[in-house]
């Protein structure tokens, strides 16, 4: 006896939906306590920046007026204007419907929850199983660098696209204006998020992607289909950036510049690679006892990095060398990637001290940003090292 279309229909929805289900569960369960607890995520730059800024944000939608100035520090200082507020990123006037305290909270989560989603659309368009979809959005969402984005609400934005944008690249292949207009949606949002680093590295996804893994025949096209969902992702945010390109000669890195001691102050030790097999080497750096830490060298000076561990789990460091040579769609791209943004943040810390006071090419600070790369990287070869492990499991006969 044959079972019923629609009920057919419906077991595989619930199938595909169960592991996005769980996945929203377990991230609900880590983060219960701030989130149905009279408590909130807090450290760091928070308490001396980012909640001064995005309360201020918040404020203003709730009286239902555009974020444009703070006039509290220093005499006032732009908001919208700022891209690093981001504050035309359109989660930030929806969560001004609730208390202040509640949407400090539910920002980041809700970023962990869309990042797992990202990543098990994408390993799971790539054909991979659901066990590696899973593995590869507990590593991403999980990791060091991503729980240290609770740090910064300014570029947790761009860590979350990266997987769907890669997402939208692979599925939307070949192009068609529809798919263009879906990708353009997700520029459109990284560009309000506001963070330049995020932004060059949600591009470069695109180009690597189209590069690496479409077929040769559809490349031409598929770039062009890139450029055009950029270009109207652009036109989503102009208000942002026009406002922005206004307010940034008038900055103080626009006027004076920068030096490479400023620029490169939060960049990667080699000596930090060991945080990929240990997550806190050189003390507890989780702690605000200074006295805890034994590697400032390693450090600059400093008492921790930019983020508190590159810890991505034993696995995701394995799956490197257990995916190294093989050419399962995505692999290639995660390799290069990964690569990229290993050498961008760890050359930097190598460079002599002597050099520090010379000017910096570009007014941009801080190459460890660029570890959201690498975790991503490091995700999707992890989920893609499960199943490669499954393959080479030997079989009782």
């Amino acid at each position: 006896m044959s079972s019923h279309p629609t009920s057919a229909r419906g077991n595989d929805r619930l199938a595909r939906a169960a592991p996005y289900a769980l996945f929203a569960l377990l991230v609900l369960a880590v983060y219960a306590d701030p989130l149905f607890r009279r408590r909130n995520f807090a450290g760091r730059d928070p308490l001396g920046y980012h909640l001064p800024v995005e309360n201020a944000i918040h404020e203003a939608y709730a009286r239902g007026v555009l974020p444009v100035w703070f006039p509290e520090i220093s005499g006032g200082r732009p908001l919208l204007a700022n891209p690093n507020a981001g504050a035309l990123y359109p989660l930030r006037p929806a969560l001004s419907q609730v208390p202040f305290p509640l949407a400090a909270r539910i920002f980041p989560v809700l970023h962990w929850l869309l990042a797992g989603a990202g990543m098990l659309l994408l390993l799971r368009s790539l054909g991979a199983s659901r066990a590696a979809a899973w593995v590869a959005a507990v590593t991403f969402v999980f990791c060091g660098v991503s729980v240290a984005e609770v740090f910064y609400p300014n570029i947790h934005p761009g860590m979350t696209m990266l997987p769907w944008i890669a997402w939208a690249v692979h599925r939307y292949t070949p192009v068609t204006a529809r798919r263009v207009l879906g990708l353009s949606v997700l520029f459109g949002l990284l560009l309000l998020a506001g963070d330049v680093f995020t932004i060059g590295l949600g591009l470069l996804v695109a180009l690597l992607w189209t590069a690496l893994e479409v077929e040769k025949p559809l490349q031409v096209r598929a770039l062009a289909g890139v450029a055009a969902a950029f270009a109207l992702g652009f036109l989503l945010a102009a208000p942002q950036w026009i406002a922005a390109a206004l307010w940034i000669p008038e900055t103080n890195r626009a006027v004076l510049g920068m030096k490479l001691d400023e620029a490169f102050f939060f960049s990667i030790s080699p000596l930090r690679a060991l945080e990929l097999l240990v997550p806190y080497p050189f003390g507890e750096t989780w702690r605000i006892d200074k006295s805890s830490i034994w590697g400032w060298p390693v450090f600059h000076g400093k008492a921790m990095g930019m983020f508190t561990s590159l810890y991505a789990g034993g696995f995701a460091a394995a799956a490197v060398l257990l995916t190294w040579r093989q050419r399962t769609r995505g692999a290639r791209f995660a390799r290069v990637l990964l690569l990229f943004a290993a050498a961008v943040s760890v050359l930097p810390s190598l460079t002599p001290k002597s050099w520090g006071s010379i000017s910096a090419p570009l007014p941009l600070r801080y190459p460890e940003k660029l570890a959201v790369a690498a975790m991503f990287a490091f995700a999707v070869l992890a989920g893609l090292g499960v199943d490669a492990l499954r393959s080479r499991r030997p079989r009782l006969r």
